[in-house]
């Protein structure tokens, strides 16, 4: 599954499918609703945000991570949920830069409340971080 994350990246960085990999992902997601596997569909939701994360589209990841809820419950394991979470962390920030007013603020909240998450894993010795 990470094969797919990487294959995806580099052929938009590179310009050869604008749309690539989007398919099979949402493939597997559809495949997951229907067979109502929850930590399969984080995983999938987890790989999308990457996808995004690389490609600076912080408006689509925003929109990921609001639509996702809070699938740190379902992530099968702590390495996976602390990638989760600093990317989730990094998409706030990042959004926040673009954004004014009001939604600036909202964002820079959502990534102050990810990032205290993130230092109290790491003050309680969690070797993912």
């Amino acid at each position: 599954m990470h094969i797919i994350i990487l294959l995806m990246t580099v052929k938009k960085l590179r310009g050869l499918d604008v749309e690539a990999g989007d398919e099979n992902l949402e493939f597997m997601l559809a495949s997951t609703v229907v067979a109502d596997n929850f930590a399969l569909s984080a995983y999938v939701d987890v790989m999308k945000l990457e996808v995004f994360v690389f490609n600076q589209e912080w408006r689509e990841a925003v929109d990921l991570i609001r639509n996702a809820g809070n699938i740190r419950l379902f992530l099968p394991s702590t390495a996976t949920s602390v990638r989760y979470t600093y990317l989730e962390a990094l998409t706030y920030l990042k959004a926040a830069q673009s954004s004014s007013g009001w939604k600036k603020r909202q964002m820079k909240k959502c990534a102050h409340k990810t990032i205290h998450l993130i230092r109290g894993w790491a003050k309680n010795g969690n070797v993912n971080v």
